[in-house]
């Protein structure tokens, strides 16, 4: 099973899609997973 991402990282992370970056482009950035950090964070914008 996948460790979980510190809320540091999650911040970074919903802050990057936030300003305009795409939610698999912010995870690349990153290296981390789209799906968790974004699809279970409530009112993040999905934005692909």
């Amino acid at each position: 099973m996948a460790k979980s991402l510190s809320e540091d990282l999650r911040i970074q992370v919903i802050g990057a899609v936030d300003g305009g970056l795409s939610r698999h482009a912010a995870a690349r950035r990153f290296g981390v997973a789209a799906a968790p950090i974004i699809d279970r964070t409530p009112g993040v914008a999905r934005r692909t």
